[in-house]
């Protein structure tokens, strides 16, 4: 049995993170999802994890019990400032203004 994405598309609100993306992971294979900074790869595997809704399209996951998901880094970036970071991160959420401004102070 394979794994993977079938036409899968992934919106956070009007944004779209991920349109029409496919692949398949074979039992006992390795596969490499490769892309720029911002073209989705992180976004395509937490869907696979069932981290991120899918929009559009179907992920074909493995049983939990045979699934790990370990993020390459902490996602945050160390040439932005903190404000910066957290404007980043949220403006994908659909976090802005007042929300926006009233987490920052909080963290």
């Amino acid at each position: 049995m394979s794994w993977g994405l079938d036409d899968v598309t992934v919106r956070f609100g009007a944004t779209v993170a991920v349109a029409e993306v496919s692949f398949d992971v074979d039992r006992g294979g390795i596969t490499a999802v490769i892309g720029g900074d911002g073209a989705g790869k992180s976004t395509s595997l937490r869907a696979l994890a069932g981290l991120a809704p899918v929009t559009e399209g179907r992920a074909r996951r493995p049983p939990e019990r045979r699934l790990g998901y370990l993020p390459e880094t902490s996602g945050v970036y160390p040439d932005l400032t903190a404000a910066e970071n957290l404007a980043f991160a949220a403006t994908a959420h659909g976090i802005r203004g007042r929300e926006l401004a009233g987490r920052t102070d909080v963290l």
